[in-house]
């Protein structure tokens, strides 16, 4: 919304690449949720995750590097989507906007990294059993762990397309 509100190209397009970018962060954060989950269908809370880098490192790995991202850490697609969501917003004068969104992600950076602080920071109370991966989400969970990573470092390659997709697409309804 607040890339939209700027009412330009340069906003449809960030707005679009955040949209993308936040998909595959959920796809990794829901991934390796699925991945730690119990056998007996049991709800997992946020706690049940304690001690979870020490017992299963590359899982929890895998779920901070979706935590980090989805709250907007450098150097994640999380980090650069917000920024140019929130400079596009920045550009076209809506300044007030972008505060709100901003404190708005540092809210939610509190619950993300509460859970990246359980992972490591706090003891077990509950045994997750390791159950056998389903082959299909581990390659989702490495598919979506590198696609964060390699958008946060190199943009351009999602980027430039999204932008092109909608300049041509703004090229056609003006033609209409």
């Amino acid at each position: 919304v607040v890339a939209l509100a700027a009412g330009s190209q340069d906003g449809t397009s960030s707005a679009m690449f955040y949209l993308l970018v936040y998909c595959i962060m959920n796809v990794g954060a829901f991934g390796a949720i699925i991945l730690a989950r119990t056998d007996d269908g049991d709800t997992v809370e946020i706690a049940d995750y304690a001690g979870l880098g020490f017992r299963n490192p590359v899982l929890a790995i895998f779920m901070s590097v979706m935590m980090f991202s989805l709250a907007g850490f450098p150097p994640t697609a999380g980090f650069v989507s917000k920024f140019y969501v929130f400079r596009s917003a920045v550009e076209s004068g809506r300044t007030w906007l972008v505060i709100i969104a901003a404190i708005n992600t540092a809210v939610s950076a509190y619950y993300y990294l509460r859970v990246v602080v359980t992972l490591y920071m706090k003891e077990r109370r509950v045994e997750l059993k390791v159950l056998p991966y389903p082959g299909h989400l581990v390659i989702a969970l490495i598919v979506a762990t590198a696609g964060v990573l390699l958008v946060g470092v190199l943009p351009s390659q999602i980027l430039n397309p999204v932008q092109e997709a909608i300049k041509s697409s703004m090229m056609l309804s003006a033609m209409r």
